[in-house]
């Protein structure tokens, strides 16, 4: 009984304390009512245009993979020159050496029975192209205080030509580009395109190793949509 009491009594002076609570109000002119941007070191670096682009030329090496191609080597290399007009338009030249032999799935077929030789057909080999570059958006990435990087969107529209053994056949596509420059002159570009291809066809010939090789003639041609991944190095000067 003595028990039930002393529980009794406890809640007794909780609700007591509890009926007896105040609400804290604080004066309307000590709260805050004012925002403070951030203070830089250097904040002209952060405002001002860091690189331009007007009339200056920009070389170029690149490596690159058709990320489809499905009977030949896809990695290819790239030496280019471009040129801006200004700061948002640029045209390049570029040149392209694909790496030779046959890719995985075409090696497959030559220990099939059909014993299948792809390399009796010509795969890109190499090339020449010119692309027009939209630089539409220019923005700055800063990885601390003081390092601030200039960094730059494109859409690509490129064509050219790609030689298959004796023939040369034209490619065309669309794209965007994404450079980082980690100095005033140095820069790290990223591309990714959609090529549509007139590509020789391996398959339009006979290619089983018992015949006599098919003359470069008797192949046709297909189309073929290809993705392609490019990352190089540029110089602006």
């Amino acid at each position: 009984m003595a028990q039930n009491k002393l529980i009794f009594t406890i809640l007794v002076l909780l609700l007591s304390l509890s009926s007896n609570a105040v609400e804290i109000q604080f004066p309307q002119e000590e709260l805050p009512n004012e925002s403070f941007p951030p203070q830089l070191d250097s904040p002209q670096a952060v405002i001002s245009r860091k690189l331009t682009f007007t009339k200056r030329f920009e070389p170029q090496v690149s490596y690159g993979w058709l990320l489809d191609e499905p009977f030949y080597q896809s990695g290819y290399v790239a030496a280019g020159l471009g040129y801006s007009w200004s700061e948002f338009h640029n045209i390049t030249v570029r040149y392209l050496s694909w790496n030779k032999g046959l890719s995985d799935y075409s090696n497959q077929f030559a220990s099939t029975n059909a014993r299948l030789q792809f390399d009796r057909s010509h795969g890109p080999e190499s090339g020449y192209s010119l692309a027009y570059h939209n630089r539409f958006l220019y923005g700055k990435v800063s990885f601390s205080k003081n390092w601030i990087t200039p960094i730059t969107l494109s859409a690509i529209y490129e064509g050219g030509m790609i030689n298959y053994g004796g023939k040369t056949l034209p490619f065309g596509g669309v794209g965007l580009g994404n450079a980082w420059y980690f100095s005033k002159n140095w820069s790290f570009d990223i591309g990714i395109r959609i090529y549509l291809r007139q590509v020789l066809d391996p398959l339009s010939a006979d290619l089983r190793a018992a015949l006599p090789v098919p003359a470069e003639s008797s192949f046709g041609t297909t189309m073929r949509v290809s993705t392609n991944l490019n990352l190089g190095i540029q110089y602006l000067f």
